[in-house]
């Protein structure tokens, strides 16, 4: 039977461009005017520097059977709006073949622990345009911010979880 693992990208640096790719085919190369190279670099940067585990961001992977099939980011900050809001959940992923598992909780309460635990963070924020996931984990609607990417030519939904 296979058991879901969730590592830290630092533990397993293997599936950097795994994380890297799913970043750029869910919301970089669908942003409004992509510089497709300029941001495919920026998003196997992010993922190495989140393969740092003593830096932000902080990336973890899900894994059955060491393959990689979700991942979430810890980040001490994500919009440029809201530099206010420490710290953030972001990049929430998981392939398409492991949705509805119950895999994004599971990624999404990792981060949470480790924002509690090691930040001593008592709050945490995210953005998101499918805010009902996140309500059935106990996220909490608190507002709006815009869309800086463009990829979805709408406000996205500010949300936060206490911890």
């Amino acid at each position: 039977m296979s058991q879901l693992e969730i590592y830290p990208l630092s533990e397993k640096p293997e599936h950097l461009e795994a994380c890297a790719s799913w970043s750029h085919g869910e919301w970089v190369s669908i942003a409004s005017n992509p510089d497709f190279e300029k941001k495919l670099s920026n998003s196997v940067t992010f993922y190495t520097e989140s393969a740092n585990a003593d830096t932000f961001p902080q990336t973890y992977v899900a894994t059955i059977n060491n393959i990689p099939v979700g991942m979430a980011s810890l980040k001490e900050t994500e919009h440029p709006d809201r530099k206010d809001l420490k710290p953030w959940l972001g990049g929430v992923y998981v392939h398409s073949n492991y949705r509805n598992q119950g895999i994004a909780q599971k990624l999404s309460n990792k981060v949470a622990e480790v924002a509690k635990t090691q930040l001593q963070s008592n709050m945490l924020y995210l953005q998101t345009h499918i805010p009902e996931l996140y309500k059935k984990m106990e996220w909490k609607e608190i507002g709006t911010v815009s869309d800086v990417l463009g990829v979805y030519n709408k406000d996205n939904i500010l949300m936060e979880r206490k911890l």
